[in-house]
This record gives C-alpha cells, sequence and structure tokens, in this order.
C-alpha cells in the first residue's frame, strides 16, 4: 500500500489472474469540511467504495444518506471500525478525537488515513505508531498542501532562485 511515501490503492493488481485492482471498503469518520474533501477524492477512484460515513451528529443522518452515495451512514465512529468489510479508515475528526480512533482503528486491523496532527501529544503520537508497527497496517498522515498547486509552485520558484528570502508566514 505505499509506494514513494504515498498511500496508494493501486495495490493488489494480480487478482484471479486477471490484471484487476482490489476494491478497497472506505469509512470516512467526521464529515466536516475535510472529510468532504476525503469523500471527493475517494469516489473518483475506481476501485475505492466508500462504505461508511461517520457523522457528528444524529440529525445530520438523513441529509448525509440523500446527498452521499455511503452504504451506512451513522453517528458512531466505532460501528464503522468494528464493520469487517472496510478495509481503510480516513479519520476526519477533530483533533482531540484522534489517538482513541486511530488507536482503535488500528486493534481492529484497519489501514489508516488520519488528518494531521496524529495527536496532540509526543507520547500520544509515538503510542499510535507503535501500535500501527506492531500491527502490521499501512498508516499516514494527511498533510494536504504538501501537493498543492501553489506550494509546489512557490517550492519550484525557490530552488530556481526566482523567490527571496521567507519573511514571514502565516497560517490562521
Amino acid at each position: 500500500m505505499w509506494v514513494g511515501g504515498i498511500f496508494d490503492y493501486t495495490v493488489g493488481r494480480k487478482q484471479n489472474n486477471r490484471n484487476e485492482m482490489k476494491k478497497w471498503n472506505v469509512a470516512i469518520i467526521g464529515l466536516g469540511f475535510v472529510g468532504k474533501l476525503h469523500y471527493d477524492a475517494l469516489r473518483r477512484l475506481p476501485n475505492v467504495h466508500v462504505r461508511t460515513i461517520v457523522v457528528h451528529k444524529t440529525q445530520d443522518i438523513q441529509a448525509t444518506k440523500e446527498n452521499y452515495d455511503a452504504d451506512v451512514v451513522t453517528d458512531c465512529w466505532q460501528e464503522a471500525v468494528a464493520d469487517p468489510q472496510i478495509q481503510v479508515i480516513h479519520n476526519c475528526t477533530p483533533n482531540a478525537l484522534h489517538d482513541e480512533i486511530n488507536l482503535a482503528a488500528i486493534g481492529a486491523g484497519k489501514h489508516l488515513y488520519a488528518e494531521k496532527p496524529m495527536s496532540l501529544t509526543t507520547a500520544g503520537a509515538e503510542e499510535v505508531l507503535a501500535a500501527a508497527k506492531a500491527a502490521g497496517i499501512a498508516h499516514a498522515i494527511n498533510y494536504q498542501c504538501r501537493m498543492n498547486g501553489a506550494v509546489l509552485e512557490m517550492r519550484a520558484r525557490r530552488q530556481r532562485g526566482q523567490a527571496g528570502r521567507y519573511r514571514a508566514a502565516w497560517w490562521g
């Protein structure tokens, strides 16, 4: 599942003596701004099926069922983690929920693609990493700006000497 440090959904091409890609069932836990971006990206991959979407509020379930193509829409992330048909969890929840969900997903043997930060503490991040390595699952933290067109262009300009020195950076 890892190619050049990138989570690769094209693994498993030679199944049934044909050149087919493995079909991945995915759960997106958290359908806020970032979760919607994950959904949009995942639905474009031919071998990925968004099986489950986990929303924050019970009252959001019906609207999510009407507007998104998923087999299951729930407000219970534990249900998604426990589903034996899901191979990959996309954790798009608020930062304070990352440790518990990441560790539960790893404990259930699910591959994990989580939003940053991995944890709110260094000790928490080390625990998640150790658990993932011990479980032998693929795991990644999303840095969505890394491949952003504007970021790549600025990096290229800096490398070509076409940009001045950095004076300030602001995220806010």
